[in-house]
C-alpha cells in the first residue's frame, strides 16, 4: 500500500510540473509572439516612413522646377524610382504628400516656445522653394487653405491643457483664430519675402502680439516671451 501511495504522489508531482513546464512555454510562446508582431509593426512603420521621406525628397526636386499645378504624380514616382500603386499606399494625391512634408515638421514644434518655434521657421526658409511653390498653388487642397486651422487646432489644445478644461467662451475661441489666422499670414510673408528679420524676431512679435489673456494661458512666466 505504501509503495502504490508513493507511485501515485510520484505521478502527481510529475503532472504538476508537467503542466508548469507547458503553462510556461506557451507563456514564453505568447509572449514572443507579442514581441515578434510588434518588431513587425515597427520595422513596417520604419519601411513606411523611409519610403515617404524618399517620395517628399522627389517632390522637393521636382518643385524647385516647376509650380504644383505642372507637376503630375507619374513624375513623383519616376523621380522617387517607385510605381504609383507605391505612392497612392502612402498619399491620396500630391496635395496630400506636400501637407505631409509640412506637418512632419510642424508635428515636432512647440508652438509656445520662441526656440522651437524659431528653428520650425528657419527650417521653412531654407526649403523657400517648396514653401513659395506651396503657397502659390490655388487649387481647391492648397496647403495654406487649411493651415491656419491646423494652429487653430493646435492652439486651443494647448490652451485646454494648461487650463484643465474644455474651452466653451466665444471670445476665447475667437481671439485663438483671429491670432493664429494672423500669425500664419504673417508667417507666410516673411519666408516669402523678408531677407533681413531673423526668425526669433517674428516670432516674438507674434508671440508679444497675442491678447493679453491669451499670454496669460500660454506663458504663465513672461520672461518666456521677452
Amino acid at each position: 500500500m505504501l509503495g502504490k501511495y508513493f507511485n501515485v504522489k510520484i505521478i502527481t508531482i510529475f503532472n504538476t510540473i508537467l503542466f508548469c513546464t507547458i503553462s510556461a512555454y506557451k507563456h514564453t510562446k505568447m509572449v514572443l509572439c507579442k514581441k515578434t508582431r510588434q518588431n513587425s509593426k515597427n520595422v513596417r512603420i520604419m519601411k513606411s516612413d523611409r519610403t515617404k521621406k524618399l517620395i517628399a525628397e522627389a517632390m522637393k526636386k521636382i518643385m524647385v522646377k516647376k509650380g504644383m499645378d505642372k507637376i503630375r504624380v507619374t513624375e513623383i514616382c519616376k523621380e522617387a524610382e517607385i510605381e504609383r500603386p507605391t505612392f497612392y499606399y502612402h498619399f491620396k494625391d500630391k496635395h496630400d504628400l506636400v501637407a505631409w512634408i509640412f506637418f512632419k515638421n510642424a508635428s515636432v514644434t512647440d508652438i509656445t516656445s520662441i526656440e522651437s518655434a524659431s528653428q520650425s521657421m528657419k527650417q521653412m526658409k531654407e526649403d523657400y522653394v517648396f514653401y513659395k511653390r506651396a503657397y502659390e498653388d490655388n487649387s481647391q487642397n492648397a496647403l495654406w487653405q487649411y493651415l491656419p486651422e491646423y494652429f487653430v487646432e493646435q492652439y486651443t489644445r494647448k490652451a485646454e491643457e494648461n487650463l484643465k478644461e474644455k474651452i466653451i467662451d466665444p471670445q476665447l475661441l475667437f481671439s485663438i483664430r483671429l491670432y493664429c489666422y494672423g500669425a500664419t499670414s504673417l508667417g507666410k510673408e516673411w519666408i516669402l519675402s523678408d531677407n533681413k528679420t531673423p526668425a526669433e524676431t517674428i516670432v516674438k512679435y507674434m508671440f508679444h502680439s497675442m491678447p493679453q489673456k491669451l499670454q496669460e494661458i500660454y506663458f504663465k512666466d513672461q520672461d518666456q516671451i521677452k
